[in-house]
């Protein structure tokens, strides 16, 4: 066995990558399973085993070697009591003693068979051994299917050259042929015919020769003999017709009785009989048990030879018990051409005389018919105990009889692997004579390829197991540890060619019971070599090799046995991380015993080698309390692998631990723990890489493997660090002569200290490489893993992170020593855009526009949207929109799919879409803060959008409609430029530089009526408005409302002739602030915020004048006080909503401006107003009423508290005004500016108006 072993170690030298060949053919084949030794295990569970037990002679070698199985027909036996085989040919017999266990030693006996004729000239003969006295070769009968009978009184005359032998012939009717032969006990034997005839055949001594007598039974013919059956008188017959006996089972002599029972089986019935051993013979029962079967199989059906025949049931054999029971194997089938099904009973004998069944057992095995030659299946009781063997073509169930209905009694099956020529000739058991304790049941088993096999089922324990089987609280427990040994058998049995056994394991029966748990386990127990089941090697390299090697055929049993699909993928990671790991440790063992060689051949150790590896896994070992005075390392790599963890978290301690030491010692440190560390991590990986397909895992992870612990991330990260550290303080401290390969210079010898440490320095630089390798790989793996887990989402979200801020660092130090292809092969390997991208745009790296090109080509959007992205941070907008028209499409994808709008358009313009140039760039102007910008987007996007514009189209409503739109915009920054140019107007030329000081200029110029009313809350408001447009910034509607109505427009009360052109335009502010009401989208939306606007309006239109000094008439023509009146502020601004048609909806009622709106509402709308815009945008200023009030104050709402109480302040004085003297002058205004409107456009309706 440590041979064979040694072999497929050599042959698997790399276990993970078995490339032997399978095509030796089926010579070799066979040639391999009959050289099997003696003594050779093939199957070994906790119930049955399976063993070699002896060779076969050459002879019988060649003649089965020889033989067709479908043509030519041999059958055997194995006799226990002889110890003596035979096996038959239509031509010879073959006699040897197979109790010999060396074959190819044993003589064997040739004997001619009797010839056949008619149409049975190629059956064989029926064989059997005559037991002789101790030391004595036993006799042979041979009775051919013609009847014709010879006996050797000892198989050695065929030694002699000349068959000497005693002929006899069996007396057959018409059509009657021989078709059983019996041996009852060493003198006795029974023949049966197929007509149902039994004939006796007696051995006695004569003149010191052994003789055969022959005679038929002489019991009178049962019932259905005698209406079936053929012959004369002195027979007994079955009532199956011309199938006759197809079974004899002798039971177990009568103590005292000088008789023995025996049984007789056709097809339906079954004889009993009384054999005394005087001569005689008695029918004692005989019955037709069809129907009896029949209902065991379908309880519905009604015992009968009509439910027999329903389902063709036949007996096919039958076995006597030791309590004088018999059991019957029965075959049957529900449709034609389909498999059949099995069954073995239990038969007692009733007080009545009639046979019961005591017990059923419905086998797990199903086959069709074999159509080769003398393959019936056979059943065997060994000592005729429980255990029970029944023999197929190419598979021996073995059983303990169960009770009838629990269906909890143990089967197995034991399966040739080649059925074709390795088929079960014969079989050999001790019978019911012979008493057992019954604790092991036994029988040899002929194969034509394979020798004698030696089947041995432990009843015992199979007992126990059907015990636990029927208790639910051990039943799943016990059917895992039988699943568990069936796999095991086909890990540590299945030996390729040798072993003729099949270790198939997709019988439904088989996999009852948690599969994952079942591998988990056997995984686990080789990993810390806990099986019994393991080979103990001395040698660690062959241990580690082998325990290998256990686990990848694990790997590869449940794949050739297509169970993947009922092992989960977590499982799946567990049973490849096991053996990752144990790839690693027969890689580290090797490096490790390398180490303590060359220590040991340095002279530099004394008690023990002292290294980072040994030093951690003793440490290790000593935590655990194992290894204490002994072996801790080899200890380690034989039963705790799976404490690496622990060994790289000391690893990684002591490499911290040489922080600050001398260049030379973090050099020798760091580089010891380097090859250690990578020796594990490329073992696994490569184990990983090339078992994909064996795992089906597809490189995803559901398992904390050891690779991806946290732990060893951590190591992994650490020693690139210290490694690139070490790699420039090296190059700092020795120069940069450090850094040249060794391998370019010439004529320097290798013990050059130079040299020594450019090589030292080659070595680092090629270990960082690794490590970025390996440490990227382990990050994906883990988190792979904490993907696979939604309660891991916390943890996945962190190291995700960490994982993309880590890999930018574990690739770009590869440019910096010179590798730059390995840092764009990892950037590819794991699909890192953003580091692929920084690589291409690296000088130091190779910067190659090829490079750019290829990756655009092989990633499309991935590497795209990366290099566009990198484009825009780093405001390299040209060589963005220079890419060739190869690109355009991914470049229009990456500015749609980004907030990039304000290069999209420009792109869309290149391209000549000037539709999405339009959209875009209205869209951007929506969103615009500053004034410049804004109207710049609204301009061009203006022009973009008429663009593609016909002039007929062009002219159309809905086009008019759209640029109206447009231009309402653009009409809302001319509202800007007009202020800012009041604004300036009113600055001082020298001095104000900074905008909080014009804004106080401003203030002060324009806002003297806020003043002089202290209304401090509205300067301050008015104030921070006047800042912000100073400072370019975009308006809100309200905004622009307030700054043209709150500042002073010049009073009514001067003459026509004091009227200046600037004062006009300051009155038509308020008409201004109307049509921002109709223009601003932002009121549009807003109803009560519009209404509230137009009520502020018009109230500021009634106090901007002096009404006092109007209502003062004294000394003033009719005609001058209408003028007066026709040149207030409120005048003129009710002659233009009257005049202009889209404002007249924007006139109001009188009462609605003195009724006060709710003050809720009010307050809520200014909350609103002020608090609706959060912090700056994205295109970098702030928009609309964003920041309206001064950041002094405390908070908006106190800040909305302050400008509520000044509007209620302005609700008061419009009250005041009216209802006053001056009411009588506002009233009237407001009539004349109707009536004047009314004669302009005359026809036109009035509107809602301002009315008395």
């Amino acid at each position: 066995m440590a041979r064979e072993r040694s072999k497929g170690s050599a042959r698997r030298r790399d276990v993970y990558d078995d490339t032997a060949s399978q095509a030796d053919g089926d010579e070799a084949v066979a040639q391999q399973q009959l050289s099997l030794p003696a003594g050779t295990l093939l199957k070994k569970d906790g119930h049955s085993a399976v063993t070699v037990f002896s060779e076969l002679p050459r002879e019988v070698r060649e003649a089965l070697e020889a033989a067709d199985p479908y043509v030519d027909a041999s059958t055997g036996s194995l006799d226990v009591v002889t110890e003596h085989g035979i096996l038959v040919t239509s031509r010879k017999t073959y006699v040897w003693s197979f109790g010999n266990r060396k074959g190819s030693f044993t003589t064997c006996y040739t004997f001619s068979s009797p010839p056949s004729s008619g149409s049975h000239v190629h059956a064989l003969p029926y064989a059997s051994l005559v037991p002789r006295s101790a030391g004595r070769e036993p006799g042979l009968l041979l009775v051919s299917v013609d009847g014709a009978l010879r006996f050797w009184d000892s198989i050695a005359s065929s030694l002699s050259g000349s068959e000497r032998y005693q002929s006899l012939d069996v007396a057959l009717g018409a059509a009657e042929s021989v078709i059983n032969l019996q041996r009852c006990d060493s003198n006795t034997f029974v023949l049966a015919t197929s007509q149902g005839r039994l004939f006796r055949i007696t051995i006695y001594s004569s003149g010191g020769r052994l003789q055969a007598n022959l005679a038929p039974f002489n019991q009178q013919r049962g019932i259905f003999g005698r209406l079936f059956g053929g012959g004369g008188a002195t027979t007994s017959g079955f009532g199956t017709g011309s199938e006759g006996v197809i079974a004899l089972a002798p039971s177990p002599a009568l103590q005292g009785q000088g008789s023995r029972d025996f049984y007789a089986a056709g097809h339906r019935v079954i004889q009993k009989w009384r054999l005394a051993d005087s001569g005689g013979e008695k029918l004692l029962v005989e019955q037709d048990v069809g129907g009896l079967l029949a209902a065991l199989i379908d309880g519905e059906s009604e015992e009968g030879t009509n439910a027999a025949d329903a389902i063709s049931l036949e007996i096919i054999d039958a076995a006597a018990q030791s309590d004088g029971g018999v059991c019957l194997l029965y075959s049957y089938a529900r449709q034609t051409n389909k498999p059949l099904y099995y069954g073995v009973t239990s038969l007692a004998l009733s007080e009545q005389g009639t046979f019961t069944v005591d017990k059923n057992d419905l086998l797990e095995y199903r086959a069709l018919r074999d159509p080769r030659p003398y393959t019936t299946p056979r059943l065997v009781l060994p000592n005729g105990g429980s255990a029970y063997f029944v023999i197929f073509v190419d598979t021996i169930v073995t059983g303990l009889s169960g009770d009838q209905g629990t269906g909890t009694a143990l089967q197995d099956q034991i399966v040739l692997k080649d059925s074709v020529r390795n088929r079960v000739l014969g079989y050999g058991s001790e019978d019911a004579e012979v008493r057992s304790d019954g604790s092991v049941a036994a029988i040899t088993c002929l194969c034509a390829q394979s020798g004698t096999l030696l089947i041995e089922f432990d009843v015992t324990a199979a007992e126990a197991f059907t015990e636990r089987l029927e208790k639910p609280s051990q039943r799943l427990a016990a059917l895992n540890e039988r699943l568990q040994r069936k796999v095991e058998q086909a890990i540590f049995f299945d030996k390729g060619l040798a072993n003729p056994l099949s270790f198939s394991i997709t019988d439904p029966s088989t996999l009852q019971g948690e599969l994952p748990s079942v591998v988990e386990t056997i995984s686990s127990s080789i990993l810390n070599s806990s099986s019994p089941d393991l080979q103990s090697f001395v040698d660690l390299r062959e241990h580690l090799a082998d325990h290998l090697e256990r686990l990848v055929k694990l790997a590869e049993v449940i794949k050739s046995n297509d169970l993947w699909r009922l092992v989960p993928h977590r499982s799946r990671c567990r049973l490849s991380s096991d053996a990752e790991l144990l790839a690693a440790g027969v890689d580290l063992w090797a490096y490790h015993n390398e180490v303590v060689n060359m220590l040991h051949g340095a002279g530099d150790i004394g008690g023990g080698a002292s290294t980072p590896l040994g030093d951690a896994i003793r440490d290790v070992m000593a935590g655990l309390g194992l290894g204490l005075g002994g072996d801790a390392v080899r200890m380690f790599f034989r039963n705790s692998l799976i404490a690496i963890s622990s060994v790289f978290e000391h690893l990684l301690a002591r490499l911290r631990a040489t922080e600050g030491h001398s260049l030379d010692t973090r050099g020798e440190e760091t580089a010891e723990i380097n090859r250690v560390a990578l020796t594990a991590f490329q073992a696994a990986f490569r184990y990983k890489q090339a078992s994909v397909d064996l795992y089906g895992l597809e490189n995803k992870m559901s398992f904390e493997a050891w690779t991806c612990k946290v732990t060893s991330i951590q190591l992994l990260e650490s020693l690139f660090i210290a490694t690139e550290a070490l790699i420039r303080d090296r190059t700092r401290e020795l120069g940069s002569i450090v850094d040249v390969d060794p391998s370019t210079a010439f004529g320097v010898s290798e013990n050059d200290p130079t040299a020594i440490q450019q090589g030292a320095q080659l070595e680092l630089k090629t270990q960082l490489c690794e490590l970025s390798r390996y440490t990227l790989a382990s990050y994906e793996e883990r988190i792979s893993y904490l993907t696979s887990d939604p309660a891991l989402d916390r943890e996945r979200s962190t190291f995700t992170a960490r994982f993309r801020s880590a890999r930018p660092k574990l690739i770009h130090p590869l440019v910096a020593i010179g590798r730059s292809d390995r840092a764009f092969a990892l950037a590819e390997r794991h699909r890192d855009f953003r580091t692929l991208t920084e690589l291409c745009l690296d000088p130091n790296a190779g910067h190659s526009a090829s490079h750019i090109q290829r990756y655009l080509r092989q990633y499309r959007q991935g590497f795209a949207f990366e290099l566009y992205q990198y484009y825009v941070e780093q405001n390299r907008l040209k060589e963005l929109l220079e890419q060739g028209s190869e690109w355009g499409d991914l470049l229009l994808e990456f500015l749609k799919a980004t907030d990039n709008a304000s290069i999209s358009w420009l792109h869309d313009l290149a391209l000549q879409r000037y539709h999405d140039a339009s959209q875009t760039l209205l869209q951007e102007a929506t969103f615009e803060g500053v004034l410049r910008s804004k109207n710049v987007l609204l301009s061009l996007g203006k022009l973009t959008y008429v663009a593609e514009l016909t002039e007929d189209r062009i002219a159309t409503e809905g086009e008019q409609r759209k640029i109206q739109l447009i231009d309402d915009q653009l009409d809302l920054i001319s509202i800007h430029e007009r202020l800012l140019t009041l604004f300036n107007s009113v600055l001082p030329s020298r001095g104000a530089k900074e905008v909080h000081q014009q804004a106080e200029h401003v203030v002060a110029a324009l806002c003297q009526r806020l003043a002089a009313e202290e209304q401090e809350a509205y300067l301050a408001h008015y104030r921070n408005l006047a800042e912000k447009l100073l400072q370019g910034q975009v308006m809100s509607s309200e905004d622009l409302i307030d700054l043209l109505t709150l500042k002073d427009v010049s009073s009514a009360s001067l003459s026509a002739e004091d009227e200046d052109p600037a004062q006009q335009q300051q009155q038509q502010d308020f008409s201004t602030a109307l049509e921002i009401c109709i223009r601003g989208s932002d009121l549009r939306e807003a109803p009560l915020r519009l209404h509230l606007s137009l009520c502020s309006i018009w109230r500021r239109a009634i106090l901007q004048d002096d009404w006092a000094s109007i209502a003062h008439t004294a000394g003033l023509s009719d005609q001058e006080l209408a003028a007066r009146v026709a040149r207030t502020t409120l005048a003129k601004t009710l002659r233009g909503a009257y005049t202009a048609e889209h404002l007249r909806e924007l006139l109001l009622p009188v009462e609605t401006l003195i009724e006060g709106e709710g003050e809720e509402e009010a307050r809520e709308v200014l909350l609103a107003r002020f608090n609706q815009y959060g912090p700056p945008t994205a295109h970098g200023a702030a928009t609309g009423a964003q920041q309206s009030i001064s950041s002094s104050t405390s908070s908006t709402a106190a800040q909305v508290e302050v400008l509520f109480a000044d509007l209620q302040a302005e609700l008061r004085n419009v009250r005041e005004l009216l209802e006053g003297e001056a009411g009588v002058w506002i009233l009237e205004a407001v009539r004349r500016a109707e009536a004047e409107a009314e004669a302009e456009v005359e026809g036109e309706g009035e509107g809602e108006g301002m009315l008395e």
